[in-house]
């Protein structure tokens, strides 16, 4: 399962959004009735995970210290602010009023794959974000440092 590309979509007047075809297979398996796991994103977007990956995250935040406060202020962050989220018989998921209101989403979404995760972005800030002042090259230089080099 790897989540990649990006799409512009329309949210109805009830919140919902029909995901891209290839990104809601890899979220919701086959059948596309698995739920997504949606919470708060770390720019202003929100993060669709799928299952497994969510398990896995949960696994790793209950792993945290409950004595550091830090730690305990992610958590309610993280798993405080999220949803189990079920498609509809029409495969549309709902956006959480909560959630869309944190991240400006009103009546369209940009759907961006991030390889493990979706993010749902109101389109005006994603290209605030991304006409940021960042050299894309010294990044990826800086973040790929210590990646496993490619294979041959």
């Amino acid at each position: 399962m790897y989540l990649q590309g990006r799409s512009q979509n329309a949210v109805d007047d009830k919140g919902r959004v029909l995901l891209p075809v290839k990104m809601r297979r890899a979220l919701m398996g086959d059948d596309e009735r698995d739920p997504v796991y949606m919470t708060r994103g770390f720019e202003d977007c929100l993060a669709v995970y799928p299952r497994k990956r969510w398990d896995d995250l949960q696994a790793m935040i209950s792993a945290l210290n409950p004595f550091d406060p830090r730690a305990r202020a992610f958590t309610r962050l993280f798993v405080g602010d999220s949803e189990e989220v079920f498609p509809d018989g029409q495969k549309r998921v709902k956006l959480p009023a909560f959630l869309r209101e944190m991240a400006g989403i009103e009546d369209k979404v940009l759907v961006v794959g991030t390889g493990d995760r979706i993010e749902l972005w109101n389109p005006e800030r994603y290209e605030a974000k991304l006409n940021e002042e960042i050299d894309y090259s010294s990044l990826a230089s800086e973040v790929m440092v210590g990646a496993p080099p490619l294979a041959a």
